[in-house]
């Protein structure tokens, strides 16, 4: 008990650490709080020499958490429910057909270029934001921690490339914006966007939730083609 709860603790001083290390340099998205805390945590576990399954065994308290953390992302439909009902056809076919799109093409690509079938799994949920990720992966028997650092790459990719990119196509009014962004990138996009353009956020973290509940109910689905 006591072990469990000194690696808690010491998993959320380094979030916290991570979050005042962003700040300080801007909140640049190479400096992702969850991608700077998963690098501390690494460098403590090779410090004191924890094997992973032991600090898995150790930290389940803090990923029992994830279930409370996806209800939560229900504030985000909730707070944008005016939009959602004015354009709600058009929304839920996007989120659904670039879901979909998202799972087939990363694995597609990725038996393409014969990667190992542990990375083709973990790389399924790649555009769902990291607690419907690392709950798909628990349950459906892929890699939490391997797809967790794929969600983080992705939407750090994303929230680099998609701005200019679609300010170049014209594409950028605050609505197209946000849905491209929540969508491909997730929270580390609807973090990003947060700081530059409110509306446009709004619009990011309805379509991150979206493609969240998208991807739950898709993925499962798609499970006997991925294995």
């Amino acid at each position: 008990m006591i072990a469990s709860l000194a690696v808690c603790a010491a998993v959320i001083a380094a979030f916290l650490l991570a979050r005042r290390l962003a700040a300080r340099g801007n909140h640049h998205p190479l400096l992702n709080p969850i991608l700077l805390a998963a690098a501390l945590v690494g460098l403590g576990l090779w410090a004191v020499g924890l094997p992973l399954d032991r600090f898995a065994e150790l930290s389940r308290p803090l990923r029992w958490l994830l279930g409370p953390a996806i209800v939560a992302l229900g504030h985000l439909i909730w707070a944008q429910r005016a939009a959602l009902k004015a354009g709600a056809a058009p929304l839920l076919v996007a989120i659904g057909i670039g879901s979909l799109t998202g799972i087939t093409s990363a694995v597609s690509l990725a038996r393409y270029l014969q990667l190992d079938t542990t990375l083709q799994h973990a790389l399924a949920p790649k555009s769902a934001t990291s607690p419907f990720a690392i709950a798909l992966m628990e349950h459906l028997g892929g890699s939490p921690e391997l797809a967790a650092g794929l969600v983080i790459v992705t939407g750090i990719v994303g929230a680099i490339l998609l701005p200019p990119l679609l300010k170049r196509l014209r594409l950028d009014d605050a609505e197209t914006l946000g849905v491209a962004v929540g969508q491909a990138a997730h929270i580390v996009g609807t973090d990003a966007l947060g700081r530059r353009d409110a509306k446009a956020a709004a619009f990011s973290g309805l379509a991150m939730a979206l493609a969240g509940l998208a991807t739950s109910f898709l993925l499962p689905l798609l499970w006997g083609w991925l294995i």
